[in-house]
């Protein structure tokens, strides 16, 4: 049976609540040569909701990043140990804490502070593999000092956007070796920041039907 890849997409849907997430700088030891940090600490994340919606997915769009309901990340401990999860905090402003007198239409426009909606929190692989031999990548650096590797753009993977889907290239997308991901299901590429997962995770995402996410077809497990 051929094992694919899968990449976790959280939906933008103006029709759920959406995340914008604070810069933070990455928190281990700097390359003298790069500047980069090969193996960065992960802090908790803080994030501010954005102004368009009070409804909550299972899965909380915030960029690139995998937020999700506890309850959900609760669900998928039962079938893998493959990845752990670090809590989300809430950037805290005046403007983001809710009126004492404000229209229904304006209450509903947001999530507002303090959060008192069901608790969140960030998935994260315990898993961090190579890109095998033939994956459709381009290479923006490698550095000679640390090795710490970044990739520029990918092609040839599954699209979709709210109204449009491109599938996935025949021969194209990424590559991964079945002994560098030793049975995980979750996993994440060295060089791009995404998370991944095999068919066994796309069946049970399939068979629950999370809210406001996506499983788009990436490449084989080699």
């Amino acid at each position: 049976m051929n094992r694919k890849i899968w990449c976790i997409r959280v939906s933008a849907d103006p029709a759920f609540a959406r995340l914008d997430r604070n810069y933070q700088d990455p928190v281990g030891v700097s390359c003298a040569e790069c500047g980069g940090v090969a193996s960065p600490q992960r802090q908790p994340l803080v994030v501010e909701w954005e102004d368009n919606s009070s409804k909550i997915g299972d899965f909380v769009f915030a960029g690139a990043d995998i937020v999700l309901q506890d309850r959900v990340a609760q669900q998928l401990r039962q079938v893998s140990d493959s990845f752990r999860t670090i809590e989300v905090t809430f950037f805290d402003h005046p403007n983001l804490r809710k009126p004492k007198n404000c229209s229904k239409r304006k209450l509903n426009s947001r999530i507002w502070l303090p959060y008192e909606g069901p608790a969140l929190s960030q998935l994260l692989p315990m898993l961090h593999v190579p890109l095998a031999e033939g994956s459709s990548v381009e290479v923006d650096f490698i550095c000679n000092a640390c090795g710490r590797i970044q990739y520029k753009r990918l092609w040839g993977v599954e699209e979709k956007t709210l109204g449009n889907s491109v599938p996935r290239v025949e021969g194209k997308g990424l590559f991964v070796s079945s002994a560098d991901l030793s049975g995980a299901d979750f996993f994440s590429p060295i060089g791009l920041n995404l998370v991944l997962c095999t068919n066994s995770m796309k069946e049970y995402f399939d068979s629950k039907r999370f809210s406001n996410v996506d499983l788009l077809e990436y490449g084989d497990v080699v």
